[in-house]
């Protein structure tokens, strides 16, 4: 049950991040700008990260496997959670908002609501399979003994 409440926790905290920035950046005026959206990739590898060091240090060792399904299953409820925020926000705040998508992007595609979360939902799935992947491909070559016994000789 604690494995699942930290995976749990960890995606709200994702959320509730890319959340703030989105409801920042809209009411600051840049929600027209396409490029600041990239940012909520930090915000999530970074929550990640932690998700991912949190368990290392309560296992007592990296179980890659078990890590890899945490970082993805926790990145998943990020995932769902932004898109229910998301369809709230159009149909709550801003009706107009499939009017003021930038004509470049991969969302002016999209002619109905149902659509365009389908889009975000396999844009933030591979998002997170490719920085839960990219995270503990990291964490696996930085606890392997060579790089111990480098930081123990220094």
């Amino acid at each position: 049950m604690k494995n699942s409440s930290i995976i749990a926790r960890f995606g709200i905290y994702s959320a509730l991040g890319i959340g703030a920035f989105f409801g920042l950046i809209y009411f600051l005026g840049f929600g027209d700008i396409s490029e600041l959206r990239l940012f909520n990739l930090i915000i999530v590898a970074f929550f990640t990260n932690r998700l991912i060091r949190k368990k290392i240090s309560t296992s007592n060792g990296l179980n890659y496997l078990e890590n890899l399904g945490a970082a993805f299953l926790s990145n998943l409820i990020c995932v769902l959670l932004c898109l229910v925020g998301f369809s709230l926000f159009v149909s709550l705040v801003d009706f107009n908002y499939f009017e003021n998508i930038d004509k470049n992007s991969i969302w002016s595609q999209a002619d109905t609501l149902n659509e365009l979360i389908l889009v975000l939902f396999l844009e933030g799935m591979s998002s997170a399979a490719i920085i839960s992947f990219s995270l503990m491909q990291y964490w696996k070559n930085d606890s392997r003994e060579h790089k111990k016994l480098y930081k123990t000789l220094t």
